[in-house]
Parts: structure tokens; sequence; C-alpha cells
């Protein structure tokens, strides 16, 4: 983006298409609209010894599905199409770890009573993160409110043995979860000098 469109776009709220991603407003410094390409998700199943199911390992790697940046573009081009002609200038796979019911795990692990555990997405949980880490003190402090407590607990009886496919109610690209592997059928995207860490 030029530095006028930059400005333009300043204080932009997030645009939010439940089937197509989302926008957030420009980096002043770098001059780049962040988006995500929404849907269910990526997960890179592997075969567990031992496991009767597959687990998902994430992996490095700095560029994302062919398909993914097409449905990026058509999102731009359907919500902002005066800039619909930008390349891609950075481009990575979000690994989230959604929980089956889509709350925050803040809580102690109960085998290993020193770890805390701060994890679990929902989708969402990108507009909490300015206020997180209060809460995730709060907690290694044995001071987090109980209504919190009990919200983010520990709670396998909520879980089902194997909901990996599940999409959770999350939309876009035919709203299921794809397989890396079984999606690298085009390729990756080459976005040039894409070095930058975020």
């Amino acid at each position: 983006m030029t530095p006028e469109e930059t400005m333009l776009y300043k204080n932009l709220p997030p645009l939010f298409n439940i089937n197509q991603g989302f926008f957030m407003e420009p980096d002043e410094d770098l001059h780049q609209l962040k988006m995500c390409d929404e849907h269910p998700g990526y997960c890179n199943w592997v075969e567990k010894p031992g496991s009767k199911h597959p687990q998902s390992i994430p992996f490095a790697k700095h560029q994302v599905p062919i398909e993914a940046e097409r449905r990026m573009e058509q999102f731009l081009k359907d919500i902002m199409p005066q800039l619909a002609d930008r390349p891609l200038v950075h481009a990575r796979i979000c690994w989230c770890a959604d929980t089956q019911d889509r709350m925050f795990l803040i809580t102690y692990h109960p085998r290993h009573p020193s770890l805390v555990i701060a994890s679990g997405d929902c989708g969402t949980g990108y507009k909490h993160i300015t206020s997180i880490g209060k809460f995730i003190s709060d907690c290694m402090e044995g001071t987090l409110e109980e209504r919190f407590a009990k919200f983010w607990r520990w709670r396998p009886e909520k879980f089902t043995e194997f909901w990996g496919k599940d999409p959770l109610d999350r939309f876009g690209a035919d709203d299921r979860i794809m397989d890396l592997p079984k999606s690298d059928v085009e390729g990756w995207t080459n976005i040039k000098n894409d070095n930058q860490v975020f």
C-alpha cells in the first residue's frame, strides 16, 4: 500500500466475512494490510505409532498453498477491489490449536503441577490479545477469578475421543478441514524476499 492508502485505512475496524476471511487495519510502518483466508483450517495429519488416531503436526513453511492465495485474491476483489491488483508480500499458515468447545484452556496441567497451559483457539482469539496475558498471569499466581477458572479449566469430559475433522462451525473453503499433504496438489506460493517475522 502507499503511505496515503495506509493513512486512509488507519483505524479500520476488522472487516469479517464468515465465508471468506477478515482484514485488519494496515501496519503503518510496513504499509501492509493484514488479511486472513477464513476456513476451518489446514492440518498436517501424521500417523502416530501406537495411536489409533493421527495427529496434526505443524511445520515451518514461509509460504501458503496456492489455493489459499486464490481465495485471498478473490476476497480482496470482492471487498476492496481498489486494492485487488496488489501482490501478496508476506504469507504464513496460522497453526491454531482449537479446543472442541472453542474456549480457551488456561489452567495447570493435572499431571504436571508446575506447568501452566495457556492454549486453545476459537477463531476469534485475536480480539483478546490486549488482555489475555493478565488472565494467564493470574492463573500462574493463583488469583484467577473463579468464573474464568471454571470456563478455562482442564475439561476432558467436554471432548470426544477424536474430533480432528470437525470444522467446529467454521466456514469457508467448502466448510471442511483440509489435509495439507492432500491439498498440496497445485503447490505453494513463491513470494520473493518474504523473510519478515511477526
